[in-house]
Parts: C-alpha cells; sequence; structure tokens
C-alpha cells in the first residue's frame, strides 16, 4: 500500500518539472523554414532531445538553458533507406532561439548531411530572472523631461 501514498507526490513533482518549461529564462530550438534560394539546405524532422522522443511535427522545442543532444532527421526525399538521423549538441543560453536546418554536401543526394544551427536569434518576449541579491531594476527615466 506504500505506492498509492507515493504516487500523489509523484505525480505532483512531475507536474512541477513540467511547470518549468516556458518559464524565463529558457532556450528555444525551431526549424528553420528553408528559402529554396540555397538548393543544398533543406529542413529538419526533430527526432529525439535529450534522448526523449519529441512529438510529431514538432517544429519549436522550449528548453531550460544548457548542454542538449538533439538527434535529427533532413526532410530531403529519398526513401527510407536513405534516413539517416544526426546528433547537433548545444550548449543553449538563456532567451535565445536556434534555428536549426540541414547542411547537405550535394544539390540533389539526401546523403551526406550534417545539422547546423543557422542562425541566433534573441527572444524578445523572454527576460531572464535577476540574480539572488541584485538590486531591483531602476525606473526608466522619462523622456519628456518634467
Amino acid at each position: 500500500m506504500l505506492s498509492k501514498k507515493i504516487l500523489p507526490w509523484l505525480g505532483a513533482a512531475a507536474v512541477a518539472g513540467c511547470a518549468s518549461t516556458g518559464e524565463p529564462p529558457y532556450a528555444e530550438i525551431t526549424v528553420d523554414r528553408v528559402q529554396r534560394a540555397d538548393p543544398q539546405e533543406e529542413a529538419v524532422t526533430f527526432v529525439l532531445l535529450d534522448g526523449e522522443r519529441v512529438l510529431l511535427n514538432k517544429d519549436t522545442l522550449t528548453t531550460p538553458p544548457g548542454v542538449h543532444i538533439l538527434l535529427v532527421e533532413s526532410k530531403r526525399r529519398g526513401g527510407p533507406a536513405n534516413r539517416k538521423p544526426m546528433s547537433l549538441y548545444l550548449n543553449t543560453l538563456p532567451c535565445r532561439r536556434y534555428v536549426v536546418a540541414a547542411r547537405h554536401e550535394s544539390m540533389t543526394a539526401v546523403l551526406p548531411w550534417q545539422p547546423e544551427v543557422k542562425r541566433i536569434e534573441t527572444i524578445p518576449e523572454c527576460q531572464t530572472a535577476p540574480s539572488p541579491g541584485a538590486p531591483p531594476a531602476a525606473p526608466a527615466a522619462s523622456a519628456a523631461g518634467g
């Protein structure tokens, strides 16, 4: 009967862990909307993040800042025999969005290819939490001048 007493606590701990996702500071990893101007570039599909399966067709992942291992597949068509998931190691910073794409060595062949971070963007709506003991931010001065 001990398990009946533990289950509510485990559930509460799991919910508390999930609640932290998306709260500042956080990082995002997102699929690039690839433009056809570069024939060696292709969009990716997220497969695993830190060993956990990613929901099918999820284009943006919200993670805590830190080191992550992302397993991705290129969306370039070529049949299941040509699908080769690749790992991308990221050290994400708070309030940054990492835009990921596949870089193919050929304009037409599926293999070989490498995942790459195409660009890193600041997430405007994300605010990093002040460090403990830091003084509160000063109010902004009026531009009108009183």
